[in-house]
C-alpha cells in the first residue's frame, strides 16, 4: 500500500473533491459489506480496507454512542 497516495495527497492536489469523498464514506457506512467505490477517473477509495488498518476504526461504524450525560 506504500505505492498508493493517501486520500488526503490527492485531495492536496484536487484529484478527488470532498463531495467525492463524503459520497464514498456515505455509501460505505450504508453498505458496510461494500469494497472499493470509484470516486475518479482511474481511482478508488477502499474504506473497508482503510478501516481494517486503523486500528481505532475498526470498531468506529459499530460502537454504540456514549450516553448524553445527565446533569442533576
Amino acid at each position: 500500500m506504500a505505492d498508493q497516495p493517501a486520500i488526503g495527497e490527492l485531495r492536496k492536489v484536487a484529484a478527488v473533491t470532498d463531495d467525492q469523498i463524503d459520497a464514498a464514506v456515505k455509501a460505505y457506512l450504508n453498505a458496510s459489506d461494500a469494497q472499493a467505490f470509484k470516486v475518479a477517473d482511474g481511482l478508488t477509495l477502499d474504506l473497508a480496507q482503510a478501516m481494517s488498518a486503523h486500528r481505532p476504526g475498526r470498531r468506529s461504524p459499530t460502537r454504540t454512542p456514549p450516553k448524553p450525560f445527565a446533569a442533576r
